[in-house]
């Protein structure tokens, strides 16, 4: 599943957009929607989102656009850290992941836990770099597998 956040807008700068008239002048931007006989400027943070969008569905994945105050349950946000409910829960209980309580149940913003992926996946990706410099550094890059054995053996 993809995830592509949008720009908020109320609901009168949306009959505006679709109508055409989203309030960038063309010296705004170069960055336009056509259909139907209407123009619609777009930002280039529209533009970029626009673009992530199609690419995604040409690849045949599916793209879902949710307001960033909307509420998750701890499944739905489970599914899209890509981890058990049980380990998602945790996570709340531990204060990584603000939530708040209707009843006995837990919700989540979808925002929050978009955040807390972004903060997630970056420092993975830390770790891997810190962890193939380390490779180098000791010279490990150019060892074949015989001699991996060997080392991890003699420990």
């Amino acid at each position: 599943m993809s995830t592509t956040r949008i720009l908020k807008h109320s609901r009168e700068s949306l009959r505006n957009d679709l109508r055409g008239n989203s309030g960038l002048s063309t010296k705004d931007t170069d960055y336009s929607l056509l259909g139907k006989g209407h123009q619609i400027p777009l930002s280039e943070y529209e533009y970029e989102t626009m673009l992530k969008m199609l690419t995604a569905l040409r690849q045949g994945n599916s793209v879902t656009v949710v307001p960033d105050e909307t509420y998750m349950t701890t499944q739905q946000a489970a599914d899209v850290l890509n981890v058990s409910r049980p380990y998602f829960v945790k996570l709340l209980e531990n204060h990584e992941i603000p939530f708040t309580k209707v009843g006995n149940r837990r919700r989540v913003l979808v925002k929050d836990v978009l955040a807390y992926k972004e903060q997630r996946d970056a420092e993975r990706r830390q770790v891997i770099r810190e962890f193939s410099a380390s490779i180098y550094e000791d010279g490990l890059d150019e060892l074949d597998y015989e001699s991996i054995s060997q080392i991890i053996n003699e420990d």
